[in-house]
């Protein structure tokens, strides 16, 4: 038994849109992805540099000693 042409097209035309949906979402996740990477980046240079100012303010203190 075969489905009629219109359920056929139909049920086409409701996969094409749910997989652009899906191609739309992942993009948005990609992307957002990208950011935190980006954000993360930023804060392991952060970090470093604050370490880096640490230890100089503990060199500085010990100094005083």
């Amino acid at each position: 038994m075969s489905l009629p042409r219109v359920t056929l097209r139909a049920r086409a035309r409701r996969f094409t849109e749910v997989s652009e949906r899906t191609d739309r979402e992942f993009g948005i996740v990609d992307s957002d992805l990208a950011a935190v990477r980006l954000q993360a980046g930023n804060l392991d240079q952060k970090v470093g540099n604050l370490g880096e100012k640490v230890d100089g303010l503990a060199d500085a203190v010990r100094g005083l000693s």
